[in-house]
């Protein structure tokens, strides 16, 4: 655990987005802190503030990011999926190790700063989907905006659409 999970907070490892190839890729070049990278290191904008910010041991906080963060300044939701993925397809229409949304976890900010939660487990052996798509329809009907980590949701909701015969 300490080699794969260093508490070091200058270890490569926690290098913005360098993911563990690459992170081990420098540690066998003798890069284990992100202070040792070579001046002449390619780094992207965000890796060069993370080691700015380190430097001067501060929060960098750029101009425009207000700016940036406008569209987000309404009633923001925020929804998460967690899938089953079957070699032998367990649902109708399903195909070998497909992924199949069987839980979501949707949280939204509230005016006063507070956050609401929704959620949805499947449960049982039936196609839980259209039962999922409807909770995950009510629970995010009041936000005007809905964020999702990564475009894994996304992927997610078009499959319900799909196999749910959802509108689009």
């Amino acid at each position: 655990m300490d080699r794969c999970w260093p508490k070091d907070s200058d270890h490569i490892i926690r290098l913005f987005n360098v993911g563990g190839k690459k992170a081990c890729d420098h540690m066998l070049t003798g890069v284990n802190k992100i202070g040792d990278l070579p001046a002449t290191q390619k780094l992207q904008p965000a890796q060069k503030r993370q080691i700015r910010a380190m430097k001067e041991n501060r929060l960098v906080v750029e101009p425009g990011l207000a700016q940036a963060l406008e569209p987000f300044n309404v009633k923001l939701g925020f929804l998460d999926f967690e899938t089953i993925q079957r070699a032998v397809p367990v649902w109708p229409d399903m195909v070998p190790w497909e992924q199949a949304a069987a839980q979501f976890s949707y949280h939204e900010r509230q005016p006063d700063g507070t956050y609401t939660h929704a959620e949805f487990l499947a449960e049982g052996s039936h196609d839980a989907r259209p039962e999922l798509a409807r909770a995950m329809v009510t629970a995010t009907a009041s936000a005007e905006r809905v964020a999702m980590y990564t475009s894994f949701e996304k992927t997610r909701i078009r499959g319900l659409q799909k196999r749910t015969g959802a509108a689009q």
